[in-house]
């Protein structure tokens, strides 16, 4: 398209604040939600293979499988986000001793 001046515009199919998503971040590989639902089990069972972490400060192997899209890496970075927590935590609390 040009403009009576002579100028390009852009076409107005690609304007920058047409989304059919509420909240694209959350098709971004970094989304993290707040809550992840109904994987409390798996959640855990990654914790308690992490947990030598603390103790010995080396891990298990671990091997997560599962259908596309059935939170494996969701689950894998919350828990690993927890860890992290966790052990600046307690970095902080033996520096206070």
């Amino acid at each position: 398209m040009v403009h009576d001046d002579g100028n390009p515009t852009p076409s107005p199919l690609f304007k920058e604040s047409t989304s059919v998503l509420k909240n694209e971040s959350m098709l971004m590989d970094s989304y993290q939600p707040e809550v992840i639902v109904a994987r409390d089990a798996q959640i855990q069972e990654i914790a308690d293979n992490l947990t030598a972490i603390l103790r010995k400060g080396e891990a298990t192997n671990m091997y997560l499988r599962g259908d596309i899209g059935t939170g494996k890496t969701i689950s894998a970075k919350h828990v690993f986000n927890e860890l992290k927590r966790t052990i600046k935590a307690l970095i902080e609390i033996s520096l206070l001793m």
